[in-house]
């Protein structure tokens, strides 16, 4: 039986998880694809699967995860422009066959040869990568039409937290089983995310465009009626480039310049000396106070957000403002913490690590540092909604996404650099490049500006739009 529903008659409050399942099984299980997943946690084993016998090629492998990151942004723009034209449920479908496909095809890929064997798990890395352009647009595009604005940070809460258990299950079992079963993690991931594609494909829903919006609702419920406007000069010019949509997207470089590196920089310093902790205390920190704090931040502030959020939009800019003020504060502080550390048993075992109340401060900023960072997301996402048509949900995000992963690439490029040019000092590298950071805060507070008026003219366009499809339903 499909799941489909008329969107007329469905709860303006309904079932998040029911109404936009498609979306959230993409969540969970897309963090099995990543290069994060797979390739950083076992290096040096991809390394020596395509080199046997030689010292690790970390260049080669920081070329096959930094060309994934730029292919997946790349074609995120192309899968926005499809997902505003377009049947979602019907790309989706056929992006999620494509993308697991891909990857159970890197299952196939010849071990050994050298560079023949690099180039080949390059070039099918890259397409899989390309494809996986798809979900940010999709999401968003898919979610405004069938997520009610009043539970949209209850959706992106439970979907930055699957998100996050997919990273965490797919990297222990990337883990323990890479060595000597890589081909089978391949084939297993690839073939359940075909196995999903096709479950899509079969059981989905395609929302009405618009059909979430008060403006458009009461025209929206006659069985016949459609929502069939596209982007044309004026819109694109008054909508898509008003100062709040261009402000908010272009600050996202700052913003991801600035959180992209503080963990990279954690492991780094941490596990260097004169602290020389073992790489699994510093894991089972991350996961064991981070975890719960992305619960708090996506699951426990959601309702709140959605609640401030329906009284006033500038409500989620307060709220996205203070969770990057916080963060930034978390990310300085955890590296002026005085570790205290008397033996080498404390630094291999993550409990005799923590027999010094100070050390415990580690796990309490990794905790507030997710659970900022996920109040965030889960107010960044339905500002973008709310702020503009429809019709332009998809290139919207796929631009957004595009910005952000170009400051996520250029903060890991220049924090190493940064690091290097002070010396190996964690805390002032840390510091400076916080700066950018508050320039992300600037911009978000100019948003506060314009923000109601670009909000209004949303509104008086659709409304506009629902006057002229009741005549021509007359």
């Amino acid at each position: 039986m499909h799941l489909e529903e008329k969107t007329g008659k469905a709860q303006v409050e309904g079932d998040v998880v029911k109404r936009a399942w498609p979306t959230l099984a993409t969540a969970f299980q897309s963090p099995f694809t990543w290069v994060d997943t797979w390739l950083m946690v076992n290096i040096l084993i991809v390394s020596q699967i395509i080199w046997p016998g030689e010292p690790l090629h970390v260049s080669e492998m920081g070329v096959m995860a930094g060309t994934a990151i730029l292919s997946e942004g790349i074609f995120a723009l192309a899968f926005g422009i499809l997902a505003d034209k377009y049947s979602r449920k019907k790309i989706m479908t056929a992006a999620t066959i494509l993308h697991g496909g891909l990857f159970a095809l890197q299952g196939l890929m010849p071990a050994g040869y050298g560079n023949l064997s690099f180039f080949l798990f390059l070039g099918v890395n890259m397409a899989r990568s390309a494809v996986f352009g798809y979900r940010l647009p999709l999401e968003i595009s898919y979610t405004d039409d069938r997520i009610a604005e009043t539970s949209r940070s209850r959706y992106f809460g439970i979907s930055m937290l699957l998100e996050r258990l997919g990273y965490i299950v797919g990297g222990i079992i990337a883990a323990s089983t890479f060595t000597q079963w890589w081909r089978i993690y391949f084939f297993v991931v690839g073939f359940t995310m075909v196995a999903t594609g096709i479950l899509i494909g079969a059981k989905a829903v395609e929302p009405k465009r618009g059909s979430m919006r008060k403006e458009l609702r009461s025209i929206l419920n006659m069985e016949h009626a459609s929502y069939n406007y596209r982007l044309n000069k004026e819109t694109l010019r008054s909508t898509l480039f008003s100062r709040t949509n261009v402000i908010a997207m272009g600050e996202g470089i700052f913003t991801n310049f600035t959180i992209s590196f503080p963990l990279l920089l954690f492991f780094a310093c941490f596990e260097s000396a004169p602290f020389n902790i073992a790489p699994i205390v510093l894991t089972l920190i991350t996961v064991a106070f981070g975890t719960p704090g992305a619960i708090f931040g996506a699951i426990g502030l959601a309702s709140i957000c959605d609640r401030w959020g329906k009284k006033t939009i500038k409500a989620r800019i307060y709220m996205i403002i203070a969770s990057l003020l916080a963060g930034y504060c978390f990310f300085i502080f955890i590296f002026f913490i005085p570790v205290e550390l008397d033996s080498d048993w404390e630094r291999t075992d993550f409990i005799l690590f923590h027999v010094h109340p100070v050390n415990w401060l580690i796990g309490a900023m990794m905790f507030g540092i997710q659970a900022v960072i996920g109040l965030f997301y889960i107010n960044q996402s339905p500002f973008l909604q709310a702020i503009n048509l429809p019709e332009a949900q998809g290139a919207v995000s796929s631009l957004n996404k595009f910005l952000e992963l170009l400051g996520r690439s250029i903060g890991l490029l220049l924090s190493g650099i940064t690091l290097e040019w002070l010396n190996d000092n964690y805390q002032h590298t840390v510091s400076l490049m916080m700066v950018v950071g508050f320039i992300g805060v600037f911009l978000w507070g100019l948003t506060l500006k314009w923000v109601d008026k670009d909000r209004a003219l949303i509104a008086r366009i659709l409304r506009g739009r629902s006057g002229e499809m009741e005549e021509k339903k007359e």
